[in-house]
């Protein structure tokens, strides 16, 4: 039988509580998929590599909040940051490994089509946000935030971008729509989320 894991450092703590209140998100039940870009920001920033954030989500984020996917109205808002860190650190007092998984029928299919494609998003984000100087960073997740938002809720006002030429961001959706057009439900009209962000663009 494998070791318990050993407790946590502070430094490590310190790290994790924010990439854990970043990857909670994805297991709110609410539409997070405009929320991809800044959590992908906040993922780049931790200075973790792309394994040690892959076993945080498989094996310390899902085990804690897989429960939210099962309940008929689950957390939408946010997840308290103690309440996130109590309910990981215990299950991984007792829990080596994630079971591979003993979901329904039903939450698995919810797992496969939503959950994981977010987190395989927001690590395709991460990795292009670490493409980018540090000082970039920031403002190019509030850029694609903007046109996520636009994109996916194609029916609210568009949110303001940056300062930039149109050009500038048209080239910068053209990066960005590969990663989410996966993520647009088969209820959603392609062209109007597609013209919802050219629309967004027309106001550089």
């Amino acid at each position: 039988m494998p070791l318990p894991h050993a407790p946590f450092t502070p430094a490590q703590l310190a790290v994790r509580r924010r990439v854990w209140d970043a990857l909670g998100e994805l297991f709110l039940d609410t539409d997070t998929r405009p929320s991809l870009p800044l959590i992908a920001h906040r993922l780049a920033e931790s200075g973790l590599d792309e394994d040690a954030l892959g076993e945080i989500w498989h094996e310390e984020v899902t085990p804690a909040l897989l429960f939210n996917l099962t309940l008929v109205a689950g957390e939408w808002a946010y997840f308290e940051s103690d309440f996130l860190e109590q309910r990981i650190v215990r299950r991984r007092a007792v829990r080596h490994r994630l079971r591979r998984w003993s979901l329904s029928a039903l939450m698995q299919r919810v797992w496969s089509r939503e959950v994981e494609p977010a987190y395989a998003a927001a690590m395709r984000l991460r990795s292009g946000l670490l493409a980018l100087p540090d000082a970039e960073r920031s403002a190019r997740a509030a850029v694609w935030h903007g046109m996520a938002r636009a994109y996916f809720w194609p029916e609210l006002p568009p949110l303001p971008t940056c300062p930039a030429s149109a050009a500038t961001l048209t080239t910068v959706w053209a990066d960005l729509e590969p990663t989410l057009r996966p993520l647009l439900l088969k209820s959603e009209n392609l062209e109007r989320s597609g013209q919802a962000v050219l629309a967004l663009i027309s106001l550089a």
